[in-house]
């Protein structure tokens, strides 16, 4: 509804119009999660920094509208103190850092990767976090055969193993590095990870489709390999990590959150200035807000998203963007076997799962699994958020992590500990982790091979 707000017809959400706001008088606002008037960050090899902010220059932000990579680092390093530094370690707002997320998931589920493909379809687990090849998604309104015969329609990114270059059945060969290779010819070391052969490539048909320019059925996104260092980039203190991928120490590091120092505390009490949280926590927030006279909201997740001209902060006509992506912490009701109350447990599951159970839930803050029951969300105190839609849109897309992947989480820790406990925490340098992570998991990966898609 942005070309109506600029209009002067309708007013926001908080009930404001465009004539509220002098500073936009003579600006039409691009429908942007974050947009800033003159000189706007964009991430690109040739520049390892920020632009500080102009005199005169205007900033907007719209929690209607999800942010992309680039617009979430700028925010971030307006209220970091490494970019924008004010006293005491703190940045002029007195935040230490601009944003966090836990997980990488919609990184790199946005542009259609994930940490575990399947080399076939038919079970041949592998780790794909570190693949560079290229994603493709479907255009709206198009269709797209892959080469296993799998029809995509538009909005779907085609899987793994439709879009290398393969013959029937044939499994691609992994090396130590993200990189896969023709099963004919390859040179393999004592663990079977490729040292040489002919590289995978993308299936010819997907290249020639995306040859016809505007007219292709598909669009190319980033490689899963890049979504993840853009993620790992947000915390880490290393001057480069992979890729040209810089870091930008916006974030905390894992082990500065803790059971004392949640990061929850560190919103309320203005340390970060956003965060990727879960719905259960907006009753904690508004519990205190008034503690901390913390008017606070919540907007969507951050999401693939290329304008034609990143340069130019006006430039709206997106010209690539991922999926809706984010993950699911859903916590279930369970009932012992040895319990001696099993009719009334069940009783009460039963009520605690249907409408009454729900709203006397949304009653407390607690987001309610009905989207009948929106409007009975009631929070404590005076600052209470008023964009909760969010959570119930999210319900379209958001999709287990990856520890629900398999029966046990094994293949997960070869990677991930490492990753969570030193690389993220500045122990250990991406380059030193990637490679060992890769091996490690591939190798536990091989006692999965019966659990097939």
């Amino acid at each position: 509804k942005m070309d109506a707000w600029n209009a002067g017809t309708i007013a926001d959400n908080y009930g404001q119009k465009k004539s509220d706001y002098p500073q936009l008088a003579n600006i039409t606002v691009p429908k942007k999660g974050y947009f800033r008037s003159i000189k706007p960050y964009y991430f690109h090899a040739a520049v390892k920094g920020w632009n500080p902010i102009n005199n005169g220059e205007v900033m907007v932000f719209n929690n209607r509208i999800a942010m992309n990579w680039d617009e979430v680092e700028d925010l971030a390093m307006l209220f970091s103190a490494v970019h924008n530094p004010g006293q005491g370690g703190k940045s002029k707002y007195g935040t230490q850092y601009g944003y966090f997320t836990e997980t990488w998931f919609n990184y790199g589920w946005t542009v259609g990767g994930d940490c575990l493909y399947d080399l076939t379809g038919n079970g041949n687990w592998n780790f794909g976090l570190l693949d560079p090849n290229p994603n493709y998604i479907v255009k709206e309104g198009k269709t797209f055969e892959g080469r296993t015969g799998v029809t995509y329609q538009g909005g779907q990114t085609i899987a793994f193993y439709d879009k290398m270059e393969a013959n029937k059945d044939e499994v691609l060969v992994p090396d130590a590095h993200g990189n896969y290779y023709r099963a004919e010819g390859v040179t393999k070391d004592g663990d079977g990870f490729a040292t040489d052969g002919t590289k995978a490539g993308i299936w010819s048909a997907i290249t020639t489709e995306i040859a016809k320019g505007n007219d292709s059925a598909l669009i190319q996104l980033p490689s899963t390999r890049e979504a993840f260092t853009r993620y790992l980039k947000l915390g880490c203190k290393q001057t480069s990590i992979v890729d040209n991928a810089y870091a930008i120490e916006v974030s905390p590091n894992p082990a500065s959150i803790t059971d004392i120092n949640p990061i929850y505390k560190q919103f309320y009490t203005g340390n970060i200035l956003c965060f990727v949280g879960e719905s259960p926590l907006m009753q904690e927030i508004a519990a205190v807000a008034d503690d901390y006279n913390l008017k606070w909201d919540i907007a969507p997740l951050v999401k693939y998203k290329k304008y034609e001209n990143p340069a130019d902060p006006f430039c709206d006509t997106v010209v690539a963007e991922g999926v809706d992506a984010g993950h699911s912490r859903n916590a279930s009701l369970a009932i012992n076997k040895r319990s001696s109350k099993i009719p009334e447990a069940k009783a009460f599951v039963k009520w605690m799962c249907g409408l009454d159970g729900q709203k006397a839930r949304a009653q407390l803050g607690f987001f309610p699994t009905q989207a009948s029951l929106m409007g009975e969300l009631k929070f404590t105190g005076e600052y209470a958020p008023s964009n909760v839609k969010v959570f119930a849109e999210s319900l379209k897309y958001q999709r287990p992590g990856d520890w629900w992947y398999m029966p046990d989480t094994a293949w997960v820790e070869a990677w991930c500990i490492d990753l969570n406990n030193n690389v993220r925490n500045d122990k250990k340098s991406f380059a030193d982790w990637y490679s060992p992570a890769i091996k490690a998991t591939n190798k536990s990966l091989k006692n999965y091979e019966k659990y097939k898609r």
